[in-house]
């Protein structure tokens, strides 16, 4: 598609040949040989187009005033999208003017295969010297004087064609004709937006960014150039890319810039978080009565070389909710039924989860042994007697320790496991129980 052509009209007298093409059949538009166009008919519109290149759709013409203009007599034309033709097979989008204003004199006009048809006036008026020029922009046609718009006015009929100059009289005189493609300018960058607009990133690693551009009206615009900069590149830096590398703990603004327009992000560098890699749950072991006060747990977490990590989130859970539940957040056991369940507290995938070797007892008061002969040991804390279908279990629960007693229906053997930290020793006696 061709950008600008022009003529200035030089040269030796005769009709304009080879890059022209003349649209009337009985008439020319010419140089006169002194440089300027004149036609060579009177009382006829006369047009030419440039046929030498192919233009967009979107196109522009316009001339200077030479002189001779007349009233309803002697008029200066410029034309777009000209095609055509042959007294009845022309047509064009027609600006002309006689230097006086109003309708048929200062107007814009369509040509359908010779028949014209007013589109638009203007109550302006021209003389010479002035520069008279219409344009085209899909179906939007808009009229000048001097480069000043005068108007626009919307029309679908034609949709291609060439640039071209006219007149209307054999005595009026134009020059320093000029027309072309117009080539719409891209929108321009009216914003940018990065996302996210604020980080925080752990030293040594890295934030993908990414900039929007948008016009005026708020539509996206793509493949427009940005490029990134860090307000303090010892906290972060930035590639051409918007991939931000944390550096060290402070601040820094990451800004996005296209076409003098400015996008940001506020980007926060931290120190790294040290993961957590043992949970310890206190105490170790304990028993609940059910019915009774709950048992109130504890975790503490700790770092691989051992120190005490603060503020980290504790799950807690229990392995048989049937027998014993625990509060998620809190720790908080509370007994449900007589039995043995291990309470585990997780952190950061690491979790702790030991109640008396993994084991808590839950009492059930309702079952209290309150004398029991046979060889006990002093400081029974306390004892229960719990009937099955098969047998009778009797637990005893001692300071420091804790021993199981288990009587057998058929062998009436009664046996004893204490457990004393690693140290584990039993022994086994023979007692009268009575029946199941």
């Amino acid at each position: 598609m061709s950008g600008s052509v022009t003529e200035a009209f030089s040269g030796a007298a005769g009709a304009l040949t080879a890059t022209w093409t003349q649209q009337r059949t009985q008439g020319t538009v010419n140089r006169n040989g002194s440089g300027v166009g004149i036609g060579t008919v009177n009382g006829l519109d006369l047009f030419a187009y440039w046929s030498g290149n192919t233009f967009n759709a979107d196109q522009y013409s316009q001339a200077r005033i030479a002189g001779g203009l007349v009233n309803n007599a002697q008029l200066v034309e410029v034309i777009v999208r000209a095609r055509g033709t042959g007294d009845t097979n022309y047509s064009n989008y027609s600006f002309y003017t006689d230097g006086v204003g109003g309708n048929w004199h200062t107007e814009v006009d369509k040509v359908i295969n010779g028949t014209w048809i007013s589109l638009k006036s203007f109550a302006v008026s021209f003389t010479t010297g002035d520069i008279i020029k219409i344009s085209v922009v899909g179906t939007t046609i808009t009229c000048y004087k001097n480069g000043v718009a005068l108007g626009t006015v919307t029309d679908a009929s034609l949709s291609s064609g060439s640039p071209g100059v006219g007149v209307y009289g054999n005595t009026v005189t134009v020059d320093d004709w000029e027309g072309g493609s117009l080539i719409t300018a891209p929108p321009a960058v009216a914003t940018v937006t990065v996302t996210p607009s604020s980080a925080s990133i752990v030293v040594g690693a890295v934030r993908q960014l990414t900039a929007v551009t948008k016009d005026a009206s708020g539509n996206v615009l793509t493949g427009r150039a940005v490029t990134w900069s860090s307000s303090n590149p010892g906290a972060a830096t930035v590639d051409t890319t918007g991939v931000v590398t944390a550096v060290s703990v402070d601040t820094a603004t990451i800004t996005a810039t296209s076409e003098t327009r400015k996008g940001t992000s506020a980007i926060t560098v931290t120190a790294p978080v040290v993961a957590v890699a043992t949970v310890t749950v206190s105490p170790t072991s304990g028993s609940i009565v059910v019915g009774g006060p709950t048992l109130q747990l504890t975790a503490a977490t700790k770092d691989s070389s051992g120190n005490v990590l603060t503020g980290r989130s504790i799950a807690w859970s229990s392995n048989n909710v049937a027998l014993a539940t625990v509060n998620s957040t809190t720790g908080v056991v509370t007994g449900v039924a007589p039995g043995a369940a291990t309470i585990t507290a997780t952190s950061e995938g690491k979790s702790a989860g030991r109640v008396g070797h993994g084991q808590s007892i839950v009492r059930d008061h309702r079952h209290w042994c309150d004398a029991v002969t046979g060889g006990y040991r002093p400081g029974c804390l306390q004892q229960r007697a719990v009937r099955s279908k098969c047998s009778v279990e009797l637990r005893c629960f001692w300071r420091g320790q804790r021993e199981l007693e288990h009587w057998s229906r058929h062998r009436r053997v009664f046996g004893v496991g204490v457990d004393h930290g690693d140290q584990r020793r039993s022994k086994r006696k023979v007692v009268d129980c009575g029946k199941p």
